[in-house]
Order: structure tokens, then sequence, then C-alpha cells
């Protein structure tokens, strides 16, 4: 590696610890000496594990939609998986860049977590200010894995030196935190219903 590119690769470590906004002991971890070979084998299976958790949601959300009976709620979430389907297809474009063939591999974590958000739904009063606070909670808690999960993948991706599959990446983490902004503001103001009416 030449003596530019080192000097790129450092640069685009320092925006990408500011924008994930990642502590130093992970940095420091980021530029411990691995194999490449055991860094491309972590990034391909947890690339497969999120591609199995976007598909899987994909399916889930519709059903969440149409639990929500706030419209602004409703459509954030869908806004969600519209964004979702994107995300796959970006995944895809990832496999294919990296010449691995796009299987899925099973999120127990994600699984959980969409399985307690159907739970909501039949544990829940139809039209309710509480069920669409509980839905909000359970959205933000799959998004925040998935951030988690983003996060690591553009950490792993840079370290590798792929910097056409991190930019690929670090638009799905961007929209991630966008959609957990809309709905941490959406909780707020129907918590604060739910508490005046109480």
């Amino acid at each position: 590696m030449d003596f530019y590119y080192r000097s790129w690769l450092a640069i685009n470590l320092d925006i990408l610890i500011y924008r994930i906004n990642l502590p130093h002991a992970t940095v420091m971890i980021i530029q411990a000496k691995y194999s490449t070979q055991e860094f491309e084998q972590l990034f391909i299976d947890l690339i497969k594990k999120i591609y199995w958790a976007e598909r899987h949601l994909a399916r889930v959300l519709p059903k969440i939609i149409s639990g929500v009976s706030c419209h602004k709620i409703s459509h954030a979430i869908y806004k969600h998986l519209e964004d979702t389907q994107e995300h796959v297809n970006r995944l895809e474009e990832v496999f294919k860049n990296l010449q691995v063939k796009s299987h899925p591999k099973k999120c127990h974590k994600i699984e959980g977590l969409l399985k307690e958000a159907r739970t909501i739904i039949d544990d829940t009063a139809a039209d309710s200010m509480l069920r669409d606070a509980d839905i909000i909670i359970a959205s933000q808690r799959v998004l925040h894995y998935k951030i988690s999960s983003y996060g690591s993948l553009v950490k792993i991706a840079v370290k590798m030196e792929i910097k056409d599959i991190a930019e690929i990446l670090i638009k799905t983490l961007d929209e991630e935190r966008e959609t957990d902004s809309i709905l941490t503001r959406l909780a707020i103001s129907r918590i604060q219903k739910v508490s005046i009416r109480a």
C-alpha cells in the first residue's frame, strides 16, 4: 500500500469514527493486526445475518404497520419498510462485489425482537396510544441492533480496505439512524399523550 493510499485511509477512518461515534477502545481493535482471512470470514458471516434480518423484517413490518393507529407512526414505519427493501438490494450488491452467493444466515436476535413486536399487537388494545408507544419502542430495539450491526460492518470494511462496500453500508447506516431519530420524536410525543390521559 503506497503512502498516499495510507493517508487517504487514515483520513477516511477518522471521518468514520466521527460519524459512527466509535469509542477509542473500538478503534484500537480495528487497528489491531488480524489476518485478512479472519476479517473476510467475519465480514461475510455478519453480512449473511443482516441480510436474513432485513428480509425477515420486510415480511413482518406490514403486520406491524396494520396494528398502528397513529398516521404519523404508520407513515414512519412504512418508510422504514421501503428503506428495508432497498437495504436488501444493497446487501445483494455487496454479495456481488464480494463474489459471494447471497445465502442468508438466520439471525436469532432479530427473530426474537420481531416476535416480541408481533406479541404487542396480540396483547394490547387496538387503536390505543399504549399500543402505538409499545410498537415504537419495539421498532427501535430492532433499529438499534441494525445500527450496531451496520456500524460493525463498516468498521470491518474499512479494515479490509474495500471502500466501495463501506460506502454502500454507510448509506444504510445513515438511513437507520435517521429512522431511529424520527421514531424517537414520535415516541416522546405519544408517551406524553398517554401520560396526560392517565
